[in-house]
């Protein structure tokens, strides 16, 4: 394992903090473990069967990626709802981008509904599951010294090549961006603030764009990624009108 794959100091975030020497998956193993009042934090550097939306593999080479996954607690009991459900991965992804941009000075954006990227390129993607009534996980993997092997060399990038110095920069981003997180969310209680839309929205850069979006169902449309409605659906106005996307791959085109 690289030398950068270390144990950082998360003691300031109001969560129980656990760190893995490897995992098969963070999610799951908050999702095995008996859950507790308080949100609790799992997270390695060795990750060894990870995965994204719709069970696609999330690779995580050892000592280069970090995987974490967050057990939201009695947070969760009373945000089991439509719009949390839709918010979750857009406002923790935001709050990422924010630490990330504020620490590195770089392009970080979103591309809905779970990427986070830096310069258009995917530097963390986002998982949430329910793993039981009244459980929320969010899992977040992080390119942070380096990128997986056999993905493409343009559709990936790492903090590392936009100038993240040391363990020290990154142990900074995730307790910023993890305390951002905690810190609207229960301000937030039964449904995400005005603005907490907002927030989102300025790291959203789906929004305005010219997307194709296909849908599990394999449906395709190809408009313009309007807004957001209340829960986080992505809104596409095609030639045929008005379209209300909950779930789906969403490719940003290019203007002509």
């Amino acid at each position: 394992m690289s030398l950068r794959g270390v144990s950082l100091d998360l003691g300031s975030v109001p969560a129980d903090v656990t760190w893995l020497d490897s995992s098969a998956s963070t999610n799951d193993h908050l999702a095995l473990s008996v859950p507790g009042p308080s949100p609790r934090l799992a997270v390695t550097w060795n990750q060894t069967a990870g995965r994204g939306r719709l069970r696609r593999t999330w690779l995580s080479p050892p000592g280069t990626s970090l995987a974490l996954s967050i057990d939201l607690g009695h947070l969760a009991v009373s945000r089991v709802s439509e719009p949390w459900l839709g918010a979750f991965p857009l406002l923790l992804g935001a709050c990422f981008a924010d630490a990330v941009s504020t620490e590195l000075g770089a392009p970080v954006s979103m591309k809905w509904p779970n990427d986070v990227m830096i310069a258009e390129r995917k530097v963390a993607g986002i998982l949430g599951e329910i793993p039981a009534e009244n459980r929320i996980i969010l899992g977040i993997g992080i390119n942070v010294w380096g990128v997986p092997t056999g993905i493409g060399d343009t559709s990936a990038t790492s903090l590392g090549e936009h100038g993240l110095p040391d363990s020290n920069a990154l142990q900074t981003i995730l307790v910023t961006f993890l305390k951002a997180f905690f810190d609207r969310v229960e301000k937030a209680s039964d449904a995400p603030r005005t603005e907490d839309w907002d927030f989102v929205k300025r790291h959203l850069v789906t929004l305005g764009r010219t997307v194709r979006a296909t849908l599990p169902g394999g449906t395709v449309l190809t408009g313009v990624a309007e807004s957001l409605d209340s829960a986080g659906r992505l809104i596409i106005t095609t030639s045929s009108g008005s379209h209300t996307v909950s779930a789906g791959d969403v490719e940003h085109l290019r203007s002509v």
